[in-house]
């Protein structure tokens, strides 16, 4: 087995040695091949630098990858291109795996053939940090319907095996982090093999920490909002599509939302979070909308030069 680890980083050269480093630390399993790719996405930092640097004094299997096109959804889709392995892992430029994620991984995909993808727990790296961006479940469960996509595999720790990889798509280089669409690459990829009826699994014994550095509220009232407008437009792409699933997931959400508004306004309260809550899901929306319907949309596929058809 070899498993290529993905890991897509944009101006971060700063901790960015740190995060490569740690993965000397991990346990090798006896028998495993691995690689640790890292897709530079536009950095104008001196990432690049960084990368070499670590690589000529560390014995990791480390290699570098260039994405110019800007979002992670496009970057991790270079990664994939770039990476050989049968099994293709991601995670952040600011996490840090156990020591034994790697016997994990491949234990995973050794003892069950018909495992699809893995995600697993995130626990805070720095107790100073406000507890967001992270999984805390400790029950493992099989990722079915939209019921657990927003608490099931996280971006962060997720692995897949390369022919599901395959079957589903790649990534859709409009969503994630710089991209035009904000973020939601990963949950709606995921969905997308959810929708394939591939076994997706989050175990609690695949575990990384994260080290996020959000102390203050604003930091992360500017994170929740770039979630929200990502799943707008994850529910504007499938809706668009006449996916009933993921009209049943807008729609609960969005009654959910006015319920709680109601009972503020009952209580003599201002549904503040509610309507906001609402209007960012609204602009995610409209924003997919305008996309798709302009004909500006890129389809799934592998980075910005091969791009595929939408599972």
């Amino acid at each position: 087995m070899l498993i290529s680890v993905v890991i897509c980083t944009y101006n971060r050269a700063s901790r960015l040695a740190e995060t490569l480093e740690h993965f000397q630390t991990l346990t090798i399993p006896e028998g495993l091949s691995w690689e640790l790719v890292v897709v530079n996405n536009r950095s104008s930092d001196n990432t690049d630098e960084v990368i070499a640097d670590v690589a000529k004094r560390t014995t990791l299997p480390l290699r570098r990858s260039y994405e110019p096109l800007p979002g992670l959804g496009a970057a991790r889709n270079r990664g994939i291109l770039e990476s050989k392995g049968s099994i293709v892992a991601f995670t952040d430029d600011d996490i840090f795996p156990a020591t034994d994620w790697l016997c994990q991984l491949a234990r995973e995909f050794t003892q069950d053939p018909q495992l699809a993808g893995i995600g697993g727990r995130v626990e805070l790296h720095n107790s100073l940090d406000l507890p967001v961006t992270i999984r805390t479940h400790r029950e493992r469960f099989q990722m079915v319907g939209t019921w657990n996509l927003l608490a099931g595999i996280p971006g962060c720790n997720m692995a897949f095996r390369r022919e599901v990889i395959d079957l589903i798509g790649g990534f859709d280089a409009d969503f994630g982090a710089g991209g035009p669409l904000i973020s939601a690459e990963d949950i709606e990829f995921i969905f997308r093999g959810i929708r394939k009826g591939q076994k997706l699994i989050y175990s609690p014994d695949l575990l990384v920490t994260h080290d996020h550095g959000r102390r203050t509220q604003a930091q992360v009232d500017a994170l929740m909002k770039t979630y929200l407008i990502g799943r707008g437009a994850m529910y504007a792409k499938h809706i668009l599509r006449f996916d009933f699933q993921m009209m049943r997931m807008a729609g609960r959400e969005t009654r959910q939302n006015l319920a709680k508004a109601l009972s503020d306004v009952f209580h003599a309260r201002m549904p503040r979070k509610q309507a906001h809550t609402l209007r960012l899901l609204l602009v995610g929306f409209m924003l997919a909308v305008r996309r798709y319907l302009s004909g500006a949309a890129r389809r799934e596929g592998r980075g910005s030069q091969s791009p595929a058809t939408a599972g």
